[in-house]
């Protein structure tokens, strides 16, 4: 009877201690298990939050580059013309293929769409005004449009990207990117068919458009005021979609569990029917959304059973080794089956951070591949201007040379019919105009060889009037079609510079070949009785202690405020789109910075704009120093 009480005494004890055990362990494995679930929302929402930025960052620049395509401002000019606005819409078709967007369609300044890529389609955009998009506002007041909506003729949810296409300065229509974010919702729902956690997007009303329950879309997580359904209303972002309430408030539970930006919420669609949630949201200012990231709190209750399991059986095998120390074999045996279920705990942890390294080392190589992509493009761009330039060069080359062979040929015939008449002296003289014409030709044709060869990077003594000379000789036949008066300032005294021979001319001919084009540009607009006697190119050398300045000028109508300060950044330019990518004065600035100097724009009031090309001065002994090869020829000194 005595050990009957003491075992009975001994039960009622280790039954104590198991209880407070139990409640020991039960809170803190739900502490655990809420951090735990808190740290994995925090990194889930980053991810998604990153998804969609990537997504929108990659088509962001689509609509900047089709709106200084050419064929849409043809297009937006002549909008009645049908064959232009077939190939309009052939375009677009191409660029909705090829970029894989849900829609491209261009707008005229009334937010009527003239072309599209779906023209073939029963629900076509062509001839439909979406002028009540904010979208079309912004572009139209010279913003990029941004707006998340569902299409009123697609009846599709999209992200639309706009830009405004400009003649000059007047805008004269708006293009627009649409891309659909259903992806985005099949990325995030589990494969399985029960998510491990919900993801919704929300506008700046509180309206659901992006979620991975379907039964959660268009609905509102706060009331709508009046003021916001007009709104809505007035914009149609949800067409004729019904906006319902969604129950979406705090959950009693203790938050003190939490870190911060976490917090408890219950979610559902039918009173009575609602969800207990781990809530994690993040704000995305650039697209005006709110990403919110519900966790499931059945894994807290799983991981709190699966704890306390664990220790009340640790605490059972304790108490057996205390009470049965012969029962070696069951002792083991339990200390192997609490072995194994922490195995398999740090074997899911192992995996589970192995699949986020492989995910992320796929993010860094698709980072790596578009930075390549869009390298690879650039230089294209750049070599692209370098042609361009080439060609213009030849063309000058080719007008130089017409004079000197009809020359030699009249110079060859008379030599030739001084010999026949025994005329030795005047066939000499000839002979020796005929070979100065070939000397020039060779000096005219040697300037593909220098602009063919690659750029130096040794820098010299060098000739400013030769480097003017040179240029000169490029361009002057533009200067002479275009009827512009060329003057020059230059002292007879030849300023040296420290710089390449090569690179500076090159500068020269970018900065005299972009004058020539501004006031041809004025006169193409004014007219050409207005502006007799007022086509000036002036170019000027000032030479300071340490410094030599050469001045370009034109008397154009000079540059906008606004683009002084993007003048030199790569593809900004004021030209039309058949004049130039953009590249010209960038390079320019990058060759002259290279060269220890500086290159500055401004406007003089009145007459156009000025370029100023500053540079070190180079004294008379680095001139002794510079090789043969460096020396300019003979024509470009006279």
């Amino acid at each position: 009877m005595t050990r009957y009480r003491q075992n009975l005494v001994l039960l009622l004890i280790v039954m104590g201690l198991a209880a407070a055990i139990s409640m020991l362990t039960r809170d803190w494995a739900h502490r655990s298990a809420v951090a735990d679930l808190d740290r994995d929302a925090g990194y889930e929402l980053r991810r998604a939050v990153s998804g969609l930025q990537a997504i929108l960052a990659e088509y962001e620049s689509l609509p900047h580059i089709l709106a200084i395509d050419p064929r849409l401002l043809i297009a937006l000019q002549d909008p009645n013309n049908p064959e232009v606005i077939d190939e309009t819409n052939r375009y677009l078709e191409s660029i909705n293929q090829i970029g894989k967007t849900s829609d491209v369609y261009l707008m005229n300044s009334e937010g009527t769409t003239i072309a599209a890529n779906n023209w073939r389609s029963v629900k076509s955009f062509v001839g439909n005004n979406f002028r009540y998009r904010p979208y079309f506002r912004d572009a139209m007041e010279g913003r990029t449009g941004r707006y998340f909506a569902l299409g009123t003729t697609s009846d599709i949810r999209g992200f639309y990207f706009s830009f405004p296409v400009s003649d000059d300065d007047v805008i004269v229509g708006v293009v627009v990117v649409k891309i659909s974010l259903s992806d985005v919702e099949q990325q995030w729902a589990s494969p399985w068919g029960q998510n491990s956690f919900e993801v919704m997007v929300t506008d700046q009303y509180g309206v659901v458009f992006i979620s991975t329950r379907a039964e959660w879309r268009f609905r509102h997580t706060r009331p709508l005021t009046p003021a916001q359904e007009l709104v809505l209303d007035l914009e149609r972002r949800y067409s004729d979609k019904e906006l319902k309430p969604i129950t979406y408030q705090n959950a009693e539970a203790p938050t003190q569990l939490l870190g911060t930006g976490a917090r408890f919420v219950t979610v559902g669609t039918d009173p009575g029917n609602e969800q207990t949630y781990l809530e994690r949201e993040a704000d995305m200012p650039e697209a005006g959304w709110q990403v919110k990231l519900l966790m499931p709190l059945d894994r807290v209750k799983q991981e709190v059973s699966n704890v306390l399991l664990l220790s009340l059986s640790m605490f059972l095998v304790i108490v057996l080794l205390v009470m049965l120390l012969l029962e070696r074999y069951r002792r083991e045996r339990a200390m192997k089956h609490a072995q194994e279920q922490l195995e398999e705990r740090v074997e899911h942890r192992t995996k589970d951070l192995s699949e986020a390294n492989i995910r992320l080392q796929n993010e860094v190589q698709e980072r790596k591949r578009t930075e390549t992509a869009l390298k690879q493009t650039q230089d294209e761009l750049v070599q692209a201007a370098k042609l361009a330039l080439l060609g213009q060069l030849s063309a000058g080359i080719n007008h130089e040379l017409n004079q000197p062979l009809t020359a030699l040929r009249s110079y060859a015939q008379n030599a030739q019919a001084f010999i026949d008449r025994q005329l030795h002296d005047k066939a000499q003289m000839n002979l020796q105009e005929i070979v100065h014409l070939i000397d020039h030709m060779a000096s005219i044709i040697g300037q593909l060889k220098v602009f063919s060869r690659k750029e130096s990077e040794s820098l010299g003594a060098i000739h400013v009037g030769a480097c003017i000379t040179a240029a000169l000789k490029i361009t002057e036949s533009e200067i002479r079609r275009h009827r512009i008066e060329l003057i020059m300032n230059v002292n007879e005294q030849d300023v040296l510079v420290l710089a390449d021979m090569v690179r500076l001319e090159q500068v020269l001919i970018n900065l005299i070949t972009n004058a020539v084009q501004a006031i041809a540009e004025m006169v193409e607009s004014e007219g050409e009785a207005a502006l007799d006697g007022s086509r000036r190119l002036s170019i000027k050398v000032i030479e300071n202690t340490d410094q030599v300045l050469i001045q370009v000028q034109d008397s154009g109508p000079g540059i906008s405020d606004e683009a002084l300060s993007h003048l030199f950044e790569p593809f900004f330019t004021t030209k039309k789109q058949s004049q130039g990518l953009g590249l010209g004065l960038s390079i320019s600035h990058r060759i002259v910075e290279s060269m220890g100097g500086s290159l500055t724009a401004r406007n003089v009031p009145g007459e156009g704009a000025v370029f100023i090309v500053t540079l070190r001065k180079a004294d008379v002994q680095e001139e002794r120093e510079e090789s043969a090869d460096s020396k300019p020829d003979m024509w470009m000194t006279k």
